[in-house]
């Protein structure tokens, strides 16, 4: 499938973190994700009969949590379904770091920000401007997030990234 990018505006909240849970909650809640098709259910455990004793217990134990899964519910049970293939969304972000991780959503630096904008408080309409640059600066899994000033004042945040496999 590929990775999918992705951008998102909210209020500003100074609690970058709750601002980030709770945009996550919104997509979930709106379905706006991917999720992956059920296929393990037409599987069964003699599928692996052909591979090593310790892949064949890993793999049966994989089909067997697998099998045991109910439609997601929550986000953390939407992960799980879909593993290493991620939502190729937001809900994909985790956590607020300082630096670019994996799975987190990092800010950019004071020079990033004049390298981009030539301010350190860009407005909606420079961050629309420059959404493409802004993905470049991060890998796969990685996600921005920017402050974004109205009349001198903190207004929105900004969150981008692209996700999934």
């Amino acid at each position: 499938m590929g990775a999918s990018g992705w951008t998102y505006f909210v209020p500003y909240k100074s609690d970058i973190a709750k601002a980030l849970n709770g945009l996550r909650e919104q997509v979930f809640q709106s379905s706006k994700y991917y999720q992956r098709e059920a296929f393990w259910q037409e599987m069964n455990e003699d599928d692996y009969s052909n591979e090593d004793e310790d892949i064949r217990e890993d793999s049966i134990n994989w089909l067997r949590r697998m099998k045991a899964m109910k439609e997601p519910t929550k986000i953390e049970e939407l992960i799980l379904w879909n593993e290493e293939e991620g939502t190729h969304s937001i809900i994909d972000i985790t956590e607020i770091s300082p630096t670019p991780e994996f799975g987190k959503a990092a800010p950019l630096d004071a020079q990033q920000l004049m390298n981009l904008f030539n301010t350190e408080n860009p407005s909606r309409s420079m961050v629309e401007q420059k959404v493409n640059e802004i993905a470049q600066l991060r890998e796969g899994w990685e996600a921005t997030y920017i402050i974004v000033y109205e009349n001198g004042l903190p207004d929105q945040i900004f969150f981008t990234g692209y996700t999934g496999d």
